[in-house]
């Protein structure tokens, strides 16, 4: 258990998603080891070599474990600064948790970030949400735009709309990339949120 504890502690996430994942292999190592032992017809304590194995496993499928534990939500983690003193908070993985539409009405690049769960936090405390980080590329791949600040932003909802000026575009078909938005509160420190989302559009 204690080998178990001191693998999981290395995983960079949030001490609540360490400890519903501390719970779940737990709960499927017990379960494995009841259904075994019924099996078996006798009764056998194979908990602690089991336990023993899942401490390796996780020795050696650290990336594979985090993985799998932010394929279901974002999570918060600490910033820190290069003496591990914690400044703050990003939120990552929100590919799931917000959609991202574009597209040219009149010269103008309409970008729309939508908020899948408004009432989970993060997005429930924001006030103001801005772009980032984004890039425009051409069909052929080439960045023809690149964190132009926007003329305008409405929040409506549980939505937020960006207008950025599009003029310079020339006809054709493009893709925007969003890797990072910021989110912020009045009083409170900006939180980078951090994902991966692609549209296309055309002019």
């Amino acid at each position: 258990m204690n080998n178990l504890k001191k693998e999981i502690s290395k995983i960079e996430l949030s001490e609540s998603e360490k400890q519903r994942i501390l719970q779940n292999c737990i709960k499927k190592i017990e379960s494995e080891q009841e259904n075994y032992s019924m099996k078996k017809n006798k009764i056998i304590n194979y908990k602690k070599p089991l336990i023993a194995v899942a401490a390796l496993a996780v020795a050696f499928s650290l990336t594979g474990i985090t993985a799998m534990a932010t394929t279901e939500k974002g999570f918060f983690r600490d910033t820190k600064r290069f003496d591990g003193a914690i400044t703050g908070q990003n939120y990552h993985n929100a590919t799931d948790e917000l959609l991202v539409y574009a597209a040219v009405e009149e010269d103008v690049l309409m970008v729309t970030v939508k908020m899948v769960k408004m009432e989970m936090i993060p997005y429930c405390e924001i006030e103001v949400l801005e772009l980032e980080n984004y890039r425009v590329l051409n069909a052929e791949g080439t960045v023809v735009m690149e964190n132009a600040v926007p003329n305008n932003v409405i929040m409506e909802d549980n939505q937020v709309k960006f207008q950025i000026p599009a003029e310079k575009l020339a006809e054709g078909t493009y893709k925007l990339e969003l890797d990072v938005l910021c989110g912020s509160k009045k009083a409170d420190q900006d939180l980078l949120i951090y994902g991966g989302w692609e549209c296309e559009f055309t002019k």
